[in-house]
């Protein structure tokens, strides 16, 4: 349970990156415009606010498969708890491999 907690943590915290990347992707949209020109450096922000946002969206993607596999292990781990349990109290099915 404790991962679980940890992996709603990261996702909200992943979530607030992607909402920060984009207001500095709205803010830098914004300076353009008033500038009316393009300078190197801004052009170098825009780069570097551009890298951040694909750099937030892989961690997302990557929160989002261990989320997912850490469900799937604890669904797994359920079932194996039942199974052994069954099998203790010899009420379940047991198949053989021949």
């Amino acid at each position: 349970m404790a991962n679980a907690a940890a992996l709603n943590r990261l996702i909200k915290e992943v979530a607030g990156l992607k909402e920060d990347t984009r207001k500095l992707l709205a803010r830098q949209a914004a300076a353009v415009s008033l500038l009316g020109t393009v300078d190197r450096s801004t052009v170098k922000v825009g780069k570097e606010v551009n890298f951040v946002a694909t750099t937030v969206a892989k961690v997302e993607k990557a929160v989002e498969k261990l989320a997912r596999a850490a469900l799937v292990e604890a669904c797994a781990s359920r079932k194996r708890k039942r199974v052994e349990e069954e099998e203790e109290n010899g009420g379940g099915f047991v198949p053989t491999v021949r």
